[in-house]
C-alpha cells in the first residue's frame, strides 16, 4: 500500500542530495578562486602541483565525510519517523559511504585541478560560466522540488481522505512464499 508514494519520496530524496551536491559544488568553487593567491603562493615557494592537489582532495573528503555522517546520524535518529520498526539498512549505509565518497573526490579535484591547470585570464571566465550554470541549475531543480512536493502532497492527501469501504483499522496482513522449484 505504501510502496509508490515511498517510490515517489525516494526520488524527491535523491532530487535533495542532487540540489545538495549542487549547493556544495557552488560553495566550493567560490572556496577555490577565493584561494587563488594561496595556491599562487605555495607554488612559487615550491610547492609541488601534486601536493596542493592532494591538500584540496584531502580538505574536500574531509567536509564530505562530516556530511555523510551527520547524515546517517539524522536517518539513524528519524528511521521510524516514516514506518514504524523499521530497522537500520546496511544498503543505506554503502549507499551514503558510496555517495559521500564520490562527492568528496568529484568537488574536491574539480575545483583543485581547474586551478592548478588554467590560467588566470581563463580562471575569471570560466569561474564566472560555470557560477552561471551551477546556479541556473540549482533555481531549476529547487522550483521542480517545490512543484513536485506540492503535487504529493496534495495526492498523498488525496490518497488518505478515499473511504475505501471497509474498516481499515483492524487488519492482519500475511504473506506466504512458495518454493520456487515447486510452484
Amino acid at each position: 500500500a505504501f510502496a509508490t508514494p515511498i517510490a515517489v519520496l525516494m526520488m524527491f530524496l535523491g532530487l535533495v542530495l542532487l540540489l545538495a551536491c549542487a549547493n556544495i559544488a557552488t560553495l566550493m568553487l567560490a572556496r577555490g578562486a577565493g584561494r587563488q593567491r594561496e595556491m599562487s603562493v605555495r607554488l612559487a615557494l615550491g610547492a609541488g602541483r601534486g601536493r596542493i592537489l592532494r591538500q584540496m582532495l584531502v580538505e574536500s573528503l574531509l567536509l564530505a565525510t562530516i556530511g555523510g555522517l551527520s547524515g546517517l546520524a539524522l536517518a539513524y535518529a528519524g528511521r521510524g519517523a516514516i514506518a514504524q520498526d523499521t530497522d537500520f539498512d546496511w544498503q543505506v549505509f554503502g549507499f551514503t559511504a558510496a555517495i559521500t565518497i564520490v562527492t568528496g573526490l568529484l568537488f574536491g579535484f574539480a575545483p583543485a585541478f581547474a586551478a592548478l591547470r588554467t590560467e588566470m585570464a581563463d580562471r575569471v571566465k570560466r569561474r564566472h560560466a560555470v557560477g552561471r550554470w551551477v546556479v541556473g541549475f540549482q533555481i531549476a531543480l529547487a522550483t521542480l522540488l517545490v512543484i513536485s512536493a506540492g503535487l504529493f502532497i496534495r495526492s498523498l492527501a488525496g490518497l488518505t481522505s478515499v473511504n475505501p469501504g471497509f474498516r481499515t483499522d483492524h487488519l492482519l496482513l500475511a504473506e506466504i512464499v512458495l518454493p520456487q522449484n515447486r510452484y
